[in-house]
């Protein structure tokens, strides 16, 4: 058995679940990669079955707020390269928790160190899509500190 190959069949079967809209498939199959990642002390796929889970419309903030910090968590356990390009949708995503939670000067950290690891990204949908969440975030900041 090769715990990389089931991983990421189930990570990829999870988000098939995801996209085809059977949330709580997804979840459940997110969830079989949390605990199973964690029993091989795999945090390279921990990281990314938590990033998924803290992303579900479902939860609750602080539920997104906890995964988000447990995909965090286990991106800076990996050591290898292979999260460096996570971080900046990691921090955009906590950024957006924080300030759901009115929680803006924690807010704004995570969106300045997203922006500082989206500079490494490459020139792509998702370095788009990850700069947007930046822009928005930041945006969404400056307004309430107008208010």
């Amino acid at each position: 058995m090769n715990s990389d190959v089931d991983l990421m069949c189930l990570l990829l079967k999870a988000k098939q679940y995801q996209d085809d809209g059977s949330i709580e498939m997804a979840r459940s199959a997110y969830l079989d990669v949390w605990y199973r990642s964690d029993a091989y002390g795999d945090d390279y796929h921990a990281c990314i079955a938590a990033h998924m889970l803290g992303i579900m419309d479902s939860l609750s903030l602080e539920e997104k707020l906890l995964w988000h910090l447990a995909s965090l968590d286990r991106a800076n356990r990996v050591g290898d390269g292979r999260t460096e390009g996570f971080y900046a949708s990691i921090h955009t995503n906590l950024g957006y928790v924080y300030v759901q939670l009115g929680r803006h000067k924690v807010a704004l950290k995570h969106y300045c160190d997203a922006q500082r690891y989206a500079e490494s990204l490459r020139d792509d949908e998702y370095a788009t899509n990850v700069k947007t969440g930046i822009a928005e975030g930041l945006q969404t900041l400056h307004v309430a500190a107008k208010t």
